[in-house]
Formats: structure tokens, C-alpha cells, sequence
């Protein structure tokens, strides 16, 4: 398999496209919290995951974020000057792997070449302006435990029956809210049976269970990975 075809959106490309993309393309290891894309400011390069998580997320003035959405291998990460609202977010790594670095320009010049390329561009975009509208409806109307399941749900998405390294501090950074009231959330989980957390990890987690503590919201922000997963 090539290169390119690690990336389930890339995959959907023609072969012909996908030659020209390998020849471009860089493969590059990434670690966690690096930045790859930063809010307001221009970008010269796209990336595409592989086997690593991206996040997509917002900082106020006072360094408090929250993340508005993962992009793991079914997606890309750019800076889009085109759109004040996605290009006002910065792009880090979740979980390290690896990920292609394409030019801007040159993905530009296929999309010329290439109307499938630039239909599959505008419509990710427009996918991803979706799920922010929706995560914003989330944040604002459901419980911090529903939020958390959702957030558990699509990382175990992206990394089926894997443990998830993190704390409730870092889950806390992510959603937006107050530490304890992660761990209130994630200690009522676990003793519901939803989930199993030991000393800086979710060691495994019941998804049957964790569905219905989830909201609503969880569907349609994994829309484009249920697109595009093969």
C-alpha cells in the first residue's frame, strides 16, 4: 500500500492522482502537543494523518483552549484564510505517529488538473464547518459526562480496543472545563462499568455501555470518519 492510501480521504483519490501525490508527499513523525498549524497565520503545508491524531483547537487570551475536533487518517489539517472561522483554530498532535506533509501550492495546482481533488477539498471543508456547529451546540446544552463518553468514543474510533494514555487534567484541557468535574464524569463511568481508569490511562472501555452516557452529538461529529473508513 502506498503512502498516500494510508490516508482513507486521500484513498478516494484515482490512481493517477494518487502517483502524483506520492511523488509530493512527505512522510513525517509527529509528537504530542507539536503544532503543526497555527490560528490566523498561513500555512505552507497540508497534512494528511496516517497512523497519528490531530486535534483542532481554540485558545482565549488567557491560554485556556478546547478542542473542537480530532482528524486522525480519515482527514487533513490546513490553515484556511478562505474561512475566518476554521482558520481562527491552530492544529496539534493528539497521539504521535505519522502524517503526509503536501505543499499547499502543489495540492493547489492538481486541484486544477484534478475537479475530484477539489470537490473532495470543498466537501471536507464543509464537513468540517458542520461539526463545528455542532460541537458548539454540544459545549453549550450537554453534561460534562456526556461530552467525555462522546470524546472517549470517537479516540476509541480512531484506536479500536487500545488503552488511552491521558489524565484527567488533559481530558479536562480538551473539553474546556474545570478538572474535578472530569473526574466526577470519568468516576461515575467508571462505576456505572463504562470504562476502566488506572493511573494515567483509560485502560479499556465498555462501548455499548458508554453509547448511552453519550449525547446525541457523537453520530454526526463522526460522520466524515464513517465516510470515509473503508
Amino acid at each position: 500500500m502506498s503512502a498516500v492510501c494510508c490516508n482513507m480521504l486521500l484513498a478516494q483519490l484515482p490512481d493517477s492522482l494518487l502517483v502524483r501525490l506520492q511523488a509530493q508527499a512527505k512522510v513525517l513523525m509527529v509528537r504530542p502537543d507539536q503544532e503543526l498549524v497555527l490560528a490566523d497565520q498561513s500555512s505552507s503545508y497540508v497534512y494528511f494523518p496516517q497512523t497519528a491524531l490531530l486535534s483542532l483547537v481554540h485558545t482565549l487570551t488567557d491560554s485556556s483552549s478546547t478542542e473542537v475536533m480530532m482528524i486522525g487518517r480519515e482527514g487533513m489539517l490546513a490553515s484556511h484564510q478562505e474561512n475566518a472561522a476554521i482558520n481562527m483554530l491552530h492544529g496539534r498532535v493528539l497521539r504521535a505517529g505519522s502524517a503526509l506533509q503536501i505543499s499547499r501550492g502543489v495540492l493547489a495546482q492538481l486541484a486544477v488538473s484534478y475537479p475530484e481533488l477539489q470537490a473532495l477539498l470543498t466537501a471536507y471543508t464543509d464537513d468540517t464547518l458542520r461539526q463545528l456547529c455542532q460541537v458548539v451546540a454540544c459545549y453549550r446544552h450537554h453534561s460534562v459526562k456526556q461530552q467525555l463518553s462522546r470524546w472517549l468514543l470517537a479516540f476509541d474510533d480512531h484506536y479500536p480496543n487500545q488503552p488511552i494514555l491521558t489524565t484527567h487534567a488533559a481530558m479536562a484541557a480538551r473539553l474546556g472545563v474545570r478538572r474535578e468535574a472530569v473526574s466526577n464524569a470519568a468516576g461515575a463511568l467508571q462505576e456505572a462499568g463504562a470504562l476502566h481508569y488506572h493511573r494515567g490511562q483509560v485502560e479499556h472501555i465498555n462501548r455499548p455501555l458508554l453509547l448511552t452516557y453519550s449525547c446525541e452529538c457523537y453520530h454526526p461529529l463522526q460522520s466524515q470518519y464513517k465516510k470515509t473508513r473503508p
